[in-house]
């Protein structure tokens, strides 16, 4: 049996959103080389918010929310260096 992930305008397919979770992940990994704590922390982020995120557009809002990310914690890691 298939579940449902409802939100207020509409219900997504729980098979949907982890195929796109799927798709995001490996895209992440061959295009911009995402290590795997990136990954982690990336996925972490999107199940504490809204596990219906994965089915947003990749180029558009994953991507820039994904590099967002990276940056955030490469100035975090240069600020503990010093």
């Amino acid at each position: 049996m298939t579940k449902n992930i409802k939100n207020k305008s509409m219900v997504v397919n729980e098979d949907v959103v982890l195929e796109n979770k799927k798709s995001v992940i490996n895209s992440l990994e061959e295009y911009v080389g995402a290590s795997p704590i990136e990954l982690y922390l990336f996925e972490s982020l999107i199940e504490n918010k809204n596990k219906e995120d994965w089915t947003c557009d990749f180029k558009d809002e994953l991507l820039p929310l994904f590099m967002k990310m990276r940056d955030t914690l490469k100035n975090q890691n240069i600020k503990n260096l010093n």
